[in-house]
Formats: structure tokens, C-alpha cells, sequence
């Protein structure tokens, strides 16, 4: 829970949860054990994805707006929160200035994340519905290299 400390009422919402909720599922070790403290059938489950959803037989449509980018391309799509190493990524942009970085997803804390959108080659794109993310793949698109 340290991570999220600053987060208003979430200590609440989650107590909210332990008492009423039937089964409790989360998907980070640290805050499966938190939870675990209070309800022995705490379960974490990794993210993870489906990976029919995302067929690399099928082509998909490059959406307008990446249109734009030049190849090569390092693209991101989750959540961007502290967890989210900003250093590693921050040092990446700087030393790969040929290469465009695409950033899509919610940008939980977006002080902590947008001095990055300050570099040419970072482009955040915004959150995006996940029934659209396999376009974003660029899958079996000549035009980028995946």
C-alpha cells in the first residue's frame, strides 16, 4: 500500500471491499498480502492478456493516429503509475533519439510521468479502449518493424 499512500480514500475503498465483497482478487503481490492480513482468501492474479485477442495471423488497420510516426517505433500500453520506471524510460528516449516512443494508457499520476512528453521522439497518445489496442500492435503492417 505504500505506493498509493497519497491516493484520497483508498485505504477506505478498499476496507470497503474486504467487508463486502464475496472473493478478493488483486493484482500485485504487495497489495495481495496487505489485503491477506484481513482476509485469508485474498488471490493474486498477474496481469495478463489475452493472447487470441491480439492474432498475429490477422492484419490490422494502422489507426490515423500513428499514421504519422516513422519507424523505428518502442510503444507502450498500460497503466503509467509509479511502478512504471520513469528513469529507465526517461534515459531510453534521450539515447534513442532516431526512435519514436508511443505511450497509451491511463497516466495515474500525470505530474510524476509528463516532463517525458517534453521530448520529441515521446508521443503520448492517451488512453485508449482495449478492444482497440490490437491496432495499435502494428501487426503485420509493412511500414513498422514489431
Amino acid at each position: 500500500m505504500r505506493l498509493y499512500r497519497n491516493v484520497k480514500k483508498l485505504q477506505h475503498y478498499y476496507q470497503f471491499c474486504q467487508d463486502n465483497a464475496n472473493l478478493i482478487y488483486a493484482n500485485s503481490p504487495e497489495t495481495t498480502n496487505w489485503l491477506a492480513q484481513q482476509r485469508s482468501d485474498a488471490t493474486y492474479i498477474p496481469n495478463g492478456v489475452d493472447t487470441n485477442f491480439f492474432d498475429h495471423t490477422r492484419k490490422y488497420s494502422v489507426p490515423e493516429d500513428v499514421k504519422s510516426f516513422s519507424a523505428p517505433i518502442v510503444g507502450y500500453a498500460g497503466k503509467m503509475q509509479e511502478m512504471f520506471d520513469i528513469d529507465l524510460m526517461e534515459q531510453a528516449i534521450k539515447e534513442l533519439p532516431d526512435v519514436n516512443f508511443i505511450f497509451i494508457g491511463q497516466q495515474l499520476n500525470p505530474k510524476w510521468v509528463s516532463h517525458l512528453w517534453n521530448y520529441s521522439n515521446a508521443h503520448y497518445l492517451g488512453d485508449k479502449s482495449y478492444t482497440t489496442l490490437p491496432n495499435y500492435t502494428l501487426l503485420n503492417n509493412p511500414k513498422f518493424k514489431v
